[in-house]
């Protein structure tokens, strides 16, 4: 089995980013995992990853078409503490404009892309494929337990209905399993850095 993250599947046909990855780990925090992570989302390269498993199945989510991403060159990808914190990053940050997918790609191409992705995989899995649904939160529980409101960007509407018109369509496509339990939990500030308004399992 393989784990792709990273990789918004609407970016998954665009071409590779055009940053060049030093050689070693020290641009990545000395962290050859990082290094590896970095490049696979800079080369686009989860389609390759599912072609060469495996796996019989696959599980996934969408949450990464709404997280925050950065334009470089006209290539964008998404960006957290994993990647804001490398040296990579800070030697091509001041050429980056931060952005979110929906703002820089129309919503017919976001479609268009997500389709070609999930008719993509209902060829290599059929019908063994299992989408996780993310609801977006507008409260997380700190870290002394008590509830507070996310400090947002005022898109949280924008991004919920957003999401929840891309997990329509490929279920629609795919006709996949769903799990649709995500309103039943809270987001927390102990989750992974930059996902404080998704949900905590």
């Amino acid at each position: 089995s393989k784990y792709i993250f990273r990789q918004p599947p609407v970016l998954a046909y665009e071409p590779p980013v055009s940053a060049e990855l030093p050689e070693g780990t020290e641009a990545f925090c000395n962290d050859a995992r990082r290094r590896r992570t970095i490049m696979e989302v800079f080369n686009r390269g989860g389609l390759g990853t599912a072609a060469r498993s495996g796996a019989k199945w696959l599980i996934l989510d969408l949450y990464d078409i709404i997280c925050k991403m950065a334009e470089y060159q006209g290539s964008m990808f998404r960006t957290d503490d994993y990647l804001t914190k490398t040296e990579l990053y800070r030697s091509i940050m001041d050429e980056c404009n931060s952005c979110y997918l929906f703002e820089k790609r129309d919503v017919k191409f976001c479609f268009d892309m997500l389709s070609r992705f999930a008719k993509h995989m209902t060829e290599k899995y059929g019908k063994n494929i299992i989408l996780i649904k993310t609801e977006p939160k507008k409260e997380y529980i700190n870290s002394d337990g008590f509830t507070v409101p996310v400090e947002t960007d005022n898109l949280y509407e924008i991004k919920r209905k957003f999401l929840g018109l891309c997990e329509e369509r490929f279920i629609g496509i795919t006709q996949c399993a769903v799990i649709d339990i995500a309103r039943r939990f809270y987001a927390a500030e102990d989750n992974a850095p930059g996902s404080a308004d998704t949900i905590r399992y």
